[in-house]
């Protein structure tokens, strides 16, 4: 049971953060409380979500359900989430976010300063918070004023790299709205930490496996999705993941864990690997792919193939004739499947879903409709 140590971590964040208005914890009954459960949009049981600053944040809480587990949540949430940096030259060695929040400012104590920590606790995961203070911050404070920029790690287009905001930054409205937009992201980076998050969200995956130090294949990937499937964005989630850390599913796929780049679709009832990576600069040929797999049309090829391997065994085990398939009826995309190519042997037809093993466990929640 998880509400009697939510109670025990209350109490004891109490006495450790006593101070009135910095931290409320409160628990709902669901069962009582229709408005507030679909207004906080809870689909599973126990849900927690952080509210900050009357904002609900786009990532719930998943960790380790203990009494130190709630306590060190809310002491990372109580940090602030402005890292402080001396100088450009510093934050040209940060490469551990897509996106850098740089914000210019002459000290701390100013109110265009306190609206900048405010919006930073909201900021998407793609983008890091930073600050730059007094002389450090003048190159690019000429007239004295305060800035806010946002720099794009590993763009192609000069133009991409770089974002001011020009609006009034106490206005907190504003400049979050402005900092969601330009935080958004194509694509994803899918690690453990954020599978069951993402896989929740009940979309088709399409994902590129790669090797951590290879930038180019994800900036071409990218490329592609903004520049031919940007208008699937609602429909199919895509994601680039470490091909080290994700090589399990590689294996299920009978791909070796050094065939370069790999891209593949999880249907969440079977996965499809995309022909071959050099595809991916064909004009189209990622698109069919993806359209194949929102319309079924790769889930149907697959039992076009499971039937037609069923019917080559059983009429060559009763005429000893050797049968060939018809391709004609399979899509474009799922011709050049591997291993979904077609094939005499049931074991090559395309393994099951290895990603919905990340959603989330029944061990862990309750669903909504199960009550």
């Amino acid at each position: 049971m998880f509400a009697p140590i939510f109670d025990e971590a209350a109490q004891k964040l109490k006495a450790m953060y006593p101070e009135p208005g910095r931290l409320i914890l409160g628990s709902v009954n669901c069962s009582g409380e229709n408005e507030l459960e679909n207004q906080f949009d809870i689909g599973k049981y126990p849900t927690v979500k952080i509210v900050r600053h009357g904002i609900v944040a786009r990532t719930e809480y998943r960790g380790q359900r203990s009494v130190d587990g709630l306590i060190l949540l809310v002491y990372k949430e109580l940090q602030d989430s402005v890292q402080e940096v001396q100088s450009m030259d510093e934050l040209n060695f940060i490469n551990d976010h897509k996106y850098l929040i740089v914000g210019y400012f002459e000290h701390k104590d100013l109110a265009d300063y306190a609206v900048y920590r405010r919006a930073a606790k909201q900021v998407p995961d793609t983008c890091r918070p930073y600050g730059i203070f007094g002389q450090a911050s003048m190159h690019l404070r000429k007239t004295g004023r305060s800035k806010i920029i946002i720099q794009r790690k590993n763009v192609e287009d000069r133009e991409d790299y770089y974002s001011e905001y020009n609006g009034r930054i106490t206005n907190f409205t504003e400049l979050l709205e402005w900092i969601n937009e330009e935080c958004e992201v194509l694509v994803r980076e899918l690690t453990f930490e954020n599978a069951e998050e993402i896989t929740e969200e009940g979309l088709p995956l399409v994902i590129l496996f790669h090797d951590v130090s290879d930038k180019k294949s994800v900036l071409d990937f990218e490329k592609v999705i903004a520049t031919e499937l940007d208008d699937e964005l609602d429909k199919v989630i895509f994601l680039t993941a470490d091909a080290d850390e994700f090589r399990h599913p590689l294996l299920h796929m009978g791909v070796e864990r050094r065939s370069g780049p790999i891209i593949a679709a999880d249907s969440f009832v079977h996965m499809f690997l995309f022909s071959n990576y050099e595809h991916l600069h064909v004009k189209g040929k990622l698109k069919t792919f993806v359209n194949d797999l929102i319309s079924g049309e790769l889930h149907r090829a697959y039992h076009l193939v499971e039937i037609s391997a069923y019917e080559t065994e059983t009429e060559e085990s009763n005429e000893a004739t050797e049968i060939s398939f018809h391709q004609e009826a399979l899509p474009e995309s799922a011709s050049t499947l591997t291993p979904m190519s077609i094939t005499k042997s049931p074991q090559k037809l395309p393994p099951e879903s290895k990603f919905k093993a990340l959603l989330p466990s029944k061990h862990r929640y309750t669903a909504r409709d199960e009550l």
